[in-house]
C-alpha cells in the first residue's frame, strides 16, 4: 500500500473510532459536573443541571443540604426563607416546632381541635380566641380583617404571605449593614465581626467589652515549669474549683524534652486567681518562678495570677458619654468642656451610633473640675440625660453635671450613719405561695402537679399575703430589713410544660408569669380594668396591709422593713388579655416565638427578644407603645401599694430602652424614695 493512502486510511479509523468514544456535544455540558457527589447531571436546555436526592436542593451545579433537613415539625411543614428555615403550621397548632395548640385550641384525643364556641369562625392567617364577649380572630403578624385575610398596614402581599416595609426593621445586624433579601434580613458584618448578626469576633480577634480586638486575649495565660525529672506536670487552681486530674479540669503541660513543661489556657477575666503545680500526679507545688503568694490554709502557699488587670489605666478625665434614642438620626454633647458649641464644627462632641438606639462616645475631658453639659438631638433638640446627676442651668431648666479628677473633700464620716442605706440591708426574700398559709386554704391549678416535680410540687401549696404579714415578728427577730416578695400581681392560671426537656407541669406559684388584663392606664378616673392581685395569695387589702405593717414593725435599724416586689417585665401569659389584645407587642422571628433554648440565651440581638417558653410571649421593646405600658403598670404597682423599690426579673434579657424608660418616670414621678 501506498504511504499516502495507508496514512488516509489511519486517518479515516482515527476519526471513525473518535466519535464513537466521545459523548457526543449534548452531553458536553455534564463533563465535569459531579453534583457535590450526590446527585445525577442531566442537560436541559444544552445546560448542565443536577437532579438531587431528599434532603438536599439543587443549587446551579451543586447539591445543598436545604434547611430544613433538620427541623422537624410535629404538625406542619417546613418552608425555606433565604438561607434559613421556619415550620409553617397546620390550623389549629403554634410553636417554633408546631407542637402547641394555638389561640382558640384546646388538647383532645392528642390533637389540637377548636374550642367549641368558636363555631364555624373560620380564621384564614390566624386562630379564634374567646377573652372577648364573642369569638374573635387574633391575626398572626401582617394579617389583619375580621378573618384574617388582608394585609395589616405596612405589609403588601408577596404570594400567600403579607411582608412588611422591610425584614430590617428592626436591624438585627449588631455590629453591620442589613440587606433585605426578600423578607430576609442578610447582614453584612464589619471587619473583625463575623456570625449571622455580626454579633462574634472574627478570627484573629478576640472580645473584650462590646468590642472585638486584635491579637491574643488578654485572659490567655501561659504556665511554665521546669524539672527533668517529672513525667507529667499539671496546673490546677481557682479557676478549675481545684481538680485534681485533668479528667476533673486540671491542664496538662507538655515537655519539650528538656524538662521545660508549658501549656495555656483562658480564665475568667477582671481579678486574681491562685494556682498550684501537681507533678507526677501528686506533688502539689507553688509556681517557683512567680513571686506572687498567698497562704492556702495548709501551711503552705499558693501561686497567684492576675487576669486582665495589668496595663495603663483608665485617666480619671477619660470620659464615657451615653445616650438612648431609637429615632435620633445624630446626638451631640455639648458643654463648659466645649464652650457650649452648637454644632461639631463649633466644639461640640459627635456620638456614634450604637444598636437599638444607643449612643456613645469615649474623650478626654479638660480642664479637671466641674462641668455641665446636654445633650444635642438632630442638630437642635436640647436635652439632659435622666439617668445622671443634673443642676439648675440659672434659666429654670436643668444641666446634667459632670466632675473630671476629683474626689471631693475628705471626710470622716458616710453622711449620716443612722439613714437607711440599702447596701446595710439585711434582706429576706419571701416566695408568698410557700412561706406561711394563714387561713388553711388551698386553689390548686388544673393540670398542674401535685407530687415531685422539679422541688416538691409544682402546684400552688396555699401561702398568702396575709400569712406574711402574720410572721413580721418573726423575721423582725431575725434581724430582717428588707423583704423581697415574689411577684404578688395575678398569674397564668393554666398549667405550664417546664423548659427544654422538663416534662413537668408547672403551676405559676411562683409569679413569674404574669398574665395581666389589657389596662388603659390614660383612661379616666384610673386604669381600666384595673390590674388585680393573684387571688391565690389574696386581694389589694392584704397587700396594703402587708406593706403598711412592715413599714411600721420593729426592726434592728428603727427604720421599719422595706418592701420590694419582684417586677416581671420580660414576658407575659399568653392566655393573656393584654397579650390577646396586642399580640403585635410581642416579638416574634420568621412569625413564631424565638425559644431561648434554642441557642439563643446569649445571642446579643435575640436574647432581649427571645421566649422562655411558646406560652410565655417576649416584649419587643422597641416597639414604643409596649415600653410605655410596661413602664406605665411598673410605675402603678409601685405607687399604688407604697413599695420601696423592685427587683427587676430577667433584666439582661430587656433592653436598655425599656430600663432607661422607668428609671426616667421612677425620677419624675417618686420625688422621695426610700
Amino acid at each position: 500500500m501506498k504511504p499516502t493512502l495507508q496514512l488516509l486510511l489511519c486517518w479515516l479509523l482515527l476519526l471513525l473510532f473518535s466519535v464513537g468514544c466521545d459523548d457526543g456535544p449534548a452531553a458536553a455540558p455534564c463533563r465535569d459536573v459531579t453534583c457535590s457527589g450526590v446527585g445525577t447531571c442531566a442537560v436541559v436546555g444544552g445546560v448542565a443541571t443536577c437532579d438531587c436526592p431528599a434532603g438536599t436542593a439543587t443549587s446551579g451545579t451543586e447539591c445543598l443540604a436545604t434547611p430544613c433537613q433538620d427541623l422537624a415539625c410535629a404538625f406542619g411543614t417546613c418552608e425555606v426563607q433565604g438561607q434559613s428555615a421556619a415550620c409553617t403550621c397546620d390550623p389549629g397548632y403554634a410553636g417554633a416546632l408546631c407542637d402547641a395548640c394555638d389561640v382558640g385550641y384546646h388538647t383532645e384525643n392528642m390533637a389540637c381541635v377548636a374550642d367549641t364556641a368558636c363555631g364555624d369562625l373560620v380564621c384564614v392567617h390566624g386562630a379564634c380566641s374567646l377573652a372577648g364577649a364573642s369569638p374573635e380572630c387574633v391575626c398572626q403578624t401582617g394579617f389583619a380583617g375580621t378573618l384574617c385575610d388582608q394585609c395589616a398596614a405596612g405589609f403588601t402581599p408577596q404570594g400567600e404571605r403579607c411582608v412588611g416595609a422591610s425584614a430590617c426593621d428592626p436591624d438585627p445586624c449588631i455590629y453591620g449593614v442589613c440587606k433585605d433579601n426578600n423578607g430576609v434580613a442578610a447582614c453584612t458584618c464589619e471587619p473583625k465581626y463575623t456570625g449571622a448578626y455580626c454579633d462574634s469576633c472574627a478570627e484573629g480577634y478576640w472580645p473584650s467589652g462590646l468590642q472585638c480586638l486584635e491579637g491574643p486575649p488578654c485572659n490567655l495565660v501561659e504556665f511554665a515549669y521546669v524539672d527533668p525529672t517529672a513525667t507529667s506536670v499539671w496546673v490546677t487552681g481557682s479557676f478549675t474549683s481545684w481538680a485534681a486530674t485533668p479528667a476533673g479540669g486540671a491542664i496538662e503541660l507538655s515537655d519539650d524534652g528538656a524538662g521545660n513543661w508549658t501549656g495555656s489556657t483562658t480564665i475568667e477575666p477582671g481579678g486574681q486567681h491562685t494556682y498550684k503545680f501537681i507533678v507526677d500526679g501528686t506533688d502539689w507545688v507553688y509556681d517557683p518562678s512567680n513571686p506572687l503568694k498567698v497562704d492556702d490554709g495548709f501551711g503552705g502557699s499558693n501561686s497567684i495570677v492576675e487576669v486582665c488587670s495589668t496595663g495603663p489605666s483608665t485617666p480619671c478625665n477619660e470620659i464615657t458619654f451615653t445616650f438612648q434614642d431609637t429615632a435620633a438620626s445624630t446626638v451631640w454633647v455639648t458643654g463648659t468642656f466645649s464652650a457650649w458649641g452648637v454644632t461639631p464644627a463649633a466644639g461640640a462632641l459627635e456620638l456614634v451610633a450604637g444598636s437599638g438606639g444607643s449612643w456613645s462616645l469615649t474623650t478626654v475631658i479638660t480642664p479637671d473640675g466641674n462641668h455641665q453639659y446636654k445633650y444635642i438631638v438632630d442638630g437642635t433638640d436640647w436635652r439632659i440625660d435622666p439617668t445622671h446627676p443634673t443642676v439648675d442651668d440659672g434659666t429654670g431648666n436643668l444641666n446634667n453635671a459632670l466632675v473630671v479628677c476629683d474626689g471631693g473633700p475628705v471626710t470622716t464620716t458616710c453622711g449620716d450613719v443612722t439613714a437607711f442605706d440599702w447596701r446595710d440591708a439585711v434582706m429576706y426574700f419571701v416566695m408568698v405561695d410557700r412561706f406561711y398559709d394563714s387561713d388553711a386554704q388551698r386553689d390548686t391549678v388544673s393540670g398542674a402537679e401535685d407530687g415531685p416535680g422539679n422541688g416538691s410540687s409544682a402546684q400552688y401549696m396555699g401561702g398568702d399575703l396575709a400569712g406574711v404579714t402574720a410572721k413580721l415578728g418573726y423575721l423582725s427577730d431575725l434581724g430582717v430589713t428588707a423583704l423581697w416578695l415574689t411577684a404578688p400581681y395575678e398569674n397564668r392560671d393554666s398549667a405550664g410544660k417546664g423548659m427544654g426537656a422538663d416534662s413537668h407541669y408547672y403551676s405559676a406559684y411562683h409569679g413569674y408569669w404574669p398574665s395581666p388584663a389589657n389596662t388603659d392606664f390614660d383612661a379616666a378616673g384610673g386604669p381600666a380594668p384595673r390590674p388585680a392581685v393573684e387571688s391565690r395569695l389574696g386581694d389589694e387589702a392584704d397587700l396594703r396591709a402587708l406593706v403598711s405593717a412592715a413599714h411600721a414593725a420593729t426592726s434592728a435599724n428603727d427604720d421599719g422593713i422595706k418592701v420590694l416586689f419582684d417586677y416581671v417585665m420580660n414576658h407575659v401569659d399568653i392566655e393573656s388579655g393584654l397579650y390577646q389584645s396586642h399580640n403585635d407587642w410581642f416579638a416574634r422571628r420568621n412569625g413564631s416565638f424565638a425559644l431561648c433554648g434554642d441557642g439563643l440565651w446569649d445571642d446579643p440581638y435575640w436574647s432581649q427578644r427571645c421566649a422562655f417558653t411558646d406560652y410565655l410571649p417576649p416584649f419587643d421593646f422597641d416597639n414604643a407603645a409596649a415600653r410605655a405600658w410596661s413602664v406605665a403598670d411598673a410605675l402603678w404597682w409601685a405607687t399604688e401599694f407604697g413599695v420601696d423599690g423592685y427587683r427587676l426579673d430577667a433584666i439582661k434579657h430587656v433592653p436598655l430602652s425599656w430600663l432607661v424608660d422607668l428609671r426616667a418616670r421612677l425620677n419624675s414621678d417618686i420625688t422621695t424614695p426610700a
